[in-house]
């Protein structure tokens, strides 16, 4: 921890065994989902190292936050997806998008991202999705993409 707070601060380090300093300019990006500041006032993140990233803060609302967004995001991951597993899906249907606008992500957007992947990866060569049984996709909500067919 200290040497990243160094490389921070100098802007440089020094290979093991070497006496030349190597100038660095770098520009670090970190993401979390804890309170950090909290974390500071609670002793459990260091207070220095917290000042040397907090320098432009980028504050993202969880997915479940963000309805508006997941058409959006699930046309482009099932869109990569499918095309990396040579398939040719052109259509998501709307009830199907309904029911992944109300679900709650608690794995955020990489639970959208991984579920689309298994979908677009494990299904037919067809050219639309919907939900096959609604209830049970919310009842089951870590693994509702095996919920998924296609028409």
């Amino acid at each position: 921890m200290i040497a990243l707070l160094r490389v921070l601060q100098e802007k440089g380090f020094e290979r093991v065994g070497s006496n030349h300093p190597i100038s660095i300019d770098v520009r670090l990006i970190a993401a979390t989902n804890r309170n950090l500041a909290a974390a500071v006032a609670a002793g459990t993140f260091r207070q220095d190292l917290f000042y040397r990233l907090n320098v432009f803060p980028i504050e993202v609302p969880p997915l479940r936050e963000r309805a508006e967004d997941i058409p959006l995001l699930v046309q482009y991951f099932v869109g990569r997806f499918a095309k990396g597993a040579g398939k040719n899906i052109r259509h998501i249907g709307r009830d199907t998008l309904e029911q992944l606008k109300s679900y709650s992500w608690p794995g955020n957007i990489r639970e959208l991202q991984n579920g689309r992947r298994e979908w677009a990866q494990s299904k037919s060569r067809d050219k639309e999705c919907r939900f096959r049984n609604v209830a049970d996709a919310r009842n089951h909500q870590r693994h509702f993409v095996d919920e998924l067919w296609t028409n």
